[in-house]
């Protein structure tokens, strides 16, 4: 990949990404904070939206550097096809969905799936911004992961203020919902499940695990260094992120935290017996560091929440799915933007609650039909064997550790998507993808060079 060499990006760069960091510090509350009040605007809530950010941040890059938003740089093929060409197909056969679904059903789009379209195409030129800046700003690329590390510490902190003080909100700062349903605000709701500044523990438990993705790395880098203090910090931050993960109550969490350890160890297996030992070693240490902190989280009565829900009733997740699967094949190619509005999306199981496909695949088929199914995982595929190809290239090296927490947070985001929303309306997705595709191709380039020299 050509790469450029700009050390200092200019002030119309800087201020662009300015607007990334924000929004990407603001991802931990942005899901339930609306635009207006009783009143019309409200300007602070505009202020804590993410998308307002992001799209500044995309406003501001078109005026005054249009090349590093409307196309990715360099030659390589993998960040057009990932970035733009595959989500254009996704988006494309939504909209061929949504004509026919306006010839035979009336009803081609609705609010919800108007703005996953809009929010689909924000996340397009997002992705091409961060990646461009990325690749040719390696200290944009590093910011961007402490804050989206350290930007999880803020729920940290409401957690501790819940605990010490029993105030669950700070006046004004979830607004009640209008209506009769009330879901549950403020810090703690849905049950006594912590939700923190997000107002939804789904989000919480995943900006929290993102960070805890990167963390691992860094921590196993501080121990081979012997970086003690180092290492003891960011695995008290660590267990931290775990405390407030496991009183989330968001089960697939239990998932997908040895998701993130099985990963690690995958990344930094190596042949031989004493790799083999070491490997062992890490695991055994990761399950003491999860049984310890469960062990805390249960003496302060966090866990209840979560053993509840695992022993409890049923999920209804495999029901939302065969629906939604039994829907797909009925209508192969989807029903386009408006299919909440043509297809029933409660169906008996909660009477009042929306209940979407709750898997990023199947409401790209809602959407789009098996054609948005298969490009989406074709476009997962694309990315999983370029970053095996850069394993195989650089054979036993070890990886660079924020390249390494790209990774591992990226498949935390995809297996999480499974049980969530819409891939190609998030932002974490496009904001990992960027990152990972960049610093690989980055290190790809540095690989390649090595082999070079030493062949020569």
């Amino acid at each position: 990949m050509r790469n450029s060499s700009v050390d200092n990006p200019g002030w119309r760069k800087n201020l662009v990404s300015v607007f990334l960091y924000i929004g990407t510090t603001l991802l931990i509350v942005n899901q339930r904070i609306g635009y207006t009040d009783n009143v019309g605007l409200n300007p602070l809530a505009l202020a804590l939206r993410v998308d307002v950010w992001f799209v500044t941040a995309l406003f501001f890059g078109l005026i005054f550097t249009p090349g590093i938003v409307l196309w990715p740089t360099g030659d390589d093929r993998l960040p057009k096809t990932v970035l733009v060409l595959m989500p254009l197909a996704v988006l494309s056969s939504g909209v061929l969905a949504s004509v026919v679904s306006e010839i035979s059903c009336g009803k081609g789009y609705d609010l919800l799936g108007a703005f996953d379209f809009a929010k689909s195409i924000i996340c397009i030129g997002l992705g091409i911004l961060i990646f461009n800046l990325s690749i040719t700003n390696r200290e944009f690329s590093s910011k961007l992961i402490y804050l989206i590390i350290f930007s999880s510490f803020l729920n940290v902190l409401a957690g501790v203020f819940t605990s010490v003080t029993s105030i669950n909100n700070i006046a004004g700062f979830n607004a009640e919902t209008a209506g009769e349903i009330d879901v549950g605000l403020g810090f703690v709701g849905y049950g006594n499940r912590f939700q923190g500044l997000g107002s939804n523990p789904n989000i919480l438990m995943t900006q929290a695990l993102i960070s805890l993705s990167f963390l691992v790395p860094e921590i196993c880098q501080s121990f081979s260094k012997a970086r003690i203090l180092r290492a003891i910090f960011l695995l008290t931050y660590s267990a931290s992120l775990i405390i407030i993960i496991l009183w989330t109550g968001v089960r697939a969490a239990l998932f997908l935290m040895p998701v993130i350890c099985l990963i690690t160890i995958w990344l930094r297996k190596k042949p031989g017996l004493k790799n083999q030992i070491r490997s062992i070693a890490v695991i055994v240490a990761m399950l003491i560091i999860l049984f310890g902190v469960w062990s805390f989280a249960a003496m302060l009565g966090l866990t209840e929440t979560m053993l509840e829900r695992v022993t409890g009733a049923e999920d209804g997740r495999l029901n939302i799915w065969s629906y939604y699967s039994g829907l797909l094949f009925q209508n192969p190619l989807g029903f386009g933007y408006g299919f909440e509005s043509i297809v029933d999306t409660h169906f008996g199981i909660v009477e009042w609650q929306r209940l979407p496909p709750h898997n990023s695949l199947l409401q790209a088929g809602m959407y789009g039909g098996f054609s948005a199914v298969i490009i989406s995982m074709i476009l997962l595929g694309k990315i999983v064997r370029f970053f095996g190809r850069y394993r195989r290239l650089i054979k036993l090296q070890v990886l660079p550790t924020q390249l390494e927490g790209a990774y591992i947070a990226w498949w935390v985001v995809v297996v999480n998507s499974l049980f969530g929303g819409l891939l190609s309306a998030d932002f974490n997705f496009s904001i990992l993808t960027a990152i990972l595709l960049a610093l690989a191709s980055r290190e790809w380039v540095k690989a390649r060079r090595q082999v070079v020299d030493a062949n020569v």
